[in-house]
């Protein structure tokens, strides 16, 4: 793991105590909105087995349990605390995981969901690359993450995101850096295009882009089609 990757799972072990309320309050609960929207886009099956890849603390594998009872899911991400604190919520099994090298066997998941998690990732290609290799032909990665709103909306977003969430995030969580870190996450995501080149290249198609509320977040769909 590289430097930048240890830091932010340094960043993701200490606001671990403080991440579900931040969610809920930062967001006004449209989190919870975003996710059930994204579980419900998935189709899942009875018989898919998920992996829930940066799963934090286990909002996304409740959203799932809830829309589908019978699927199996197993929860990854590399903080050990949020990991922790997903144990107090979840029954399902959590492991410790680097999105860089997943300790999977090659095509074993239906479905891969990643939620508010992939912007996080330091190399991006690589965990596209193991996500792809860890899926079944004609398995689906999901996932959901914080995009550009539209133009009509964007000088309200950019202010609230830039000034008034890192100031709030940092009060109640205690951690500056981490709420500072968000917006410029969002900011060095990167464009459609470049989205769409690299998740091509990982092996998958029938790539799709679904934003929500104006654009503040997105839902990606893509299908593995071969064995890259």
């Amino acid at each position: 793991m590289d430097k930048n990757a240890e830091k932010i799972q340094c960043m993701f072990d200490g606001i671990s105590p403080k991440y579900d309320l931040l969610n809920r309050v930062l967001s006004f609960r449209r989190d919870m909105c975003w996710r059930k929207k994204a579980a419900t886009v998935a189709g899942i099956r009875d018989s898919d087995t998920i992996l829930d890849l940066a799963c934090g603390t286990g909002d996304m594998m409740l959203t799932i349990r809830n829309i589908n009872k019978k699927c199996r899911i197993i929860g990854a991400d590399f903080s050990q605390k949020m990991l922790l604190r997903g144990a107090e919520k979840v029954n399902e099994p959590l492991i410790a995981a680097d999105a860089c090298a997943l300790p999977f066997c090659n095509g074993v998941f239906d479905k891969i969901t990643i939620v508010f998690g992939f912007r996080n990732i330091t190399d991006k290609p690589l965990a596209l690359r193991e996500m792809s290799r860890v899926l079944k032909i004609g398995g689906q990665v999901s996932i959901l993450e914080f995009s550009r709103p539209s133009k009509l909306f964007s000088k309200i977003y950019w202010f609230y995101f830039r000034f008034i969430l890192p100031r709030v995030g940092a009060i109640i969580s205690g951690h500056k850096y981490a709420y500072g870190y968000l917006p410029e996450s969002v900011i060095n995501f990167p464009c459609e295009t470049e989205y769409r080149k690299i998740l091509t290249e990982a092996g998958f198609s029938d790539i799709s882009f679904t934003p929500y509320d104006l654009g503040i977040c997105t839902a990606t769909m893509a299908v593995k089609t071969d064995n890259s």
